[in-house]
């Protein structure tokens, strides 16, 4: 019954002139963490045929199960796995906060297209934790 729905409403906002759409299966992103949120990230590319790698310094981690590929090692610094990591990615994300800003800030020279940018995240750290 859901896919009946999504047929038709593909076809009716679909444009004639409009590209075919595939998915991204060439396309590899990489995370930095594989909690919870990066288990639900897993779960949505997945349904998108985006594939997902994660790094994550924990051997079972929530979304090793479901990504497509994933390292276990520490993102916290310039290591040589984070540089491995990353060039098996096209594009970069974190699922924690809590990251080496340097590090990302060595991809993003390197030319990897980091989302969001160090800069965001360096921003993201210095504001303490506001608790209600």
């Amino acid at each position: 019954m859901n896919y009946l729905r999504f047929k038709c409403f593909f076809f009716f906002c679909r444009r004639d002139d409009a590209p075919p759409i595939y998915g991204l299966s060439e396309t590899i992103v990489g995370v930095l963490g594989g909690g919870q949120l990066g288990r639900i990230l897993c779960q949505s590319a997945s349904k998108l045929a985006i594939k997902v790698m994660v790094l994550d310094p924990l051997e079972n981690f929530p979304a090793s199960a479901l990504a497509y590929d994933h390292m276990v090692d520490s993102f916290d610094d310039d290591s040589a796995t984070v540089q491995e990591f990353a060039k098996r990615c096209r594009v970069f994300t974190v699922e924690i906060e809590h990251v080496d800003v340097a590090t990302l800030e060595k991809l993003e020279q390197q030319g990897l297209d980091c989302e969001p940018k160090a800069s965001t995240i360096q921003i993201i750290q210095l504001i303490p934790c506001i608790c209600f």
